[in-house]
């Protein structure tokens, strides 16, 4: 028979095992602190068929249940030494055994004691607290701990002060995993505090999700990045971190990398590694070109059309460059030194009257401050509509 054995330095007081809500664990450093992770333990242990004992000290504590019924109903009261405790075998009836085997060996790491297996039950000892427990099941959890636990000599791929990254698959917190296993491109140890429930899960997703969007953001590692910000609202966990939510500058792999996924018109990049980057990035102001003879003359007979119309756009500079970006074909800039108006070459393109149009559009918005799709601009336009068409039938305007 093999048990798997989690031997703890200091004797547990009875009191701890048998009461609702006495923890000793008030420090920083400490996984747990609810003081009902024990209980659940043990009564999760009995449930799934594994006999479990406890030696505090030289005092050898022994845990069955018995089956009583209670208003018509079975149910299995925990014993310890025969006696019964004030709680059921289904104290804690969410829990799985990867979960009874967390709380026992994250005491063993508050304790700064080791856990092991063995072909029998070691005999107590003065100042020990060890804990046998025997199950073929939770033996597999003992083989698979690296599921649950991040190993102290594991290196992480990549570090910073919110968040560990490393191979494999799932969300820890002090290197114990604190949610149910989720699709994810690495494993993730939170560092910065986080709020847990009783049963030792992340009680605020929102948490976890900023510490992931961080190492994000933070990454060195192109591939990593370009997998995590185009995956989507799918089932990796990736695509359901906000990187909007992180404050600091990004590093030079993140933002080379987003850069060039919009230069390559990557449809399925997130919106959010998109703000990201854009918020952080150079600004970069265009230089205004020289136009060609025939882009002379367009422009020459559009500012006379909008003269004649009453928007004397000439009132303005008049720069004109290679792209304003995202399509833009004008643009009305505002700067510590006045106003002017910014031209795409794309415009030249649309022909004068497209040209005529824009001028007229920066013009309002330059010498009237209207801006786009307000109600001043409209009605704006209206009047200037209706005068010109009065004026064009003969009415008295």
């Amino acid at each position: 028979m093999t048990y798997v054995i989690f031997e703890n330095n200091n004797e547990i007081d009875k009191t701890a095992i048998t009461t609702m809500g006495v923890s000793v664990k008030n420090n920083d450093t400490s996984i747990g602190y609810f003081g009902t992770g024990l209980k659940f333990s043990i009564a999760c242990l009995l449930r799934n068929n594994c006999s479990v004992s406890i030696a505090s000290g030289e005092d050898l504590l022994n845990f069955t249940s018995e089956s009583k019924e209670i208003r018509g109903s079975d149910f299995n009261i925990v014993l310890m030494n025969g006696h019964e405790l004030g709680f059921t075998t289904l104290l804690g009836r969410d829990w799985e055994l990867w979960q009874s085997f967390r709380e026992l060996y994250s005491n063993c790491l508050d304790e700064e004691g080791r856990t092991y297996l063995s072909d029998t039950i070691p005999k107590p000892q003065k100042g020990k607290t060890i804990i046998s427990v025997e199950g073929s099941d939770f033996i597999k959890e003992y083989e698979n701990m690296d599921m649950v636990f991040i190993s102290k000599d594991e290196e992480p791929l990549e570090s910073n002060n919110v968040c560990e990254v490393y191979k494999g698959q799932g969300v820890f917190y002090r290197g114990v995993r604190v949610m149910e296993q989720v699709s994810s491109l690495m494993r993730y140890n939170v560092l910065n505090k986080i709020d847990l429930t009783e049963d030792r899960t992340a009680r605020y997703t929102f948490q976890v999700y900023r510490a992931i969007a961080s190492a994000i953001a933070k990454s060195n590692d192109v591939m990593f990045i370009e997998k995590a910000v185009t995956s989507g609202y799918n089932d990796c966990i990736e695509g359901r971190v906000s990187l909007e939510d992180v404050l600091d500058k990004p590093s030079d792999a993140y933002m080379n990398t987003v850069e060039s996924l919009i230069k390559s018109k990557i449809t399925d990049l997130n919106d959010d590694a998109k703000t990201l980057y854009e918020r952080f990035a150079p600004k970069i102001e265009p230089t205004p070109i020289e136009v060609s003879d025939i882009e002379q003359q367009q422009l020459l007979k559009a500012l006379s059309l909008c003269k004649r119309l009453g928007f004397p756009a000439d009132t303005f500079p008049i720069d004109v460059y290679e792209t304003l970006g995202d399509h833009a074909l004008a643009a009305a800039h505002t700067h510590k030194d006045g106003k002017n108006i910014m031209l795409s070459k794309e415009i030249f393109s649309k022909g004068v009257m497209t040209l005529t149009r824009g001028l007229i559009e920066k013009y309002i918005h330059l010498q009237y401050g209207y801006d786009d799709y307000t109600l001043e601009m409209q009605n704006f336009i209206f009047d200037k509509m209706t005068h010109f068409g009065m004026q064009s039938i003969g009415e008295v305007v």
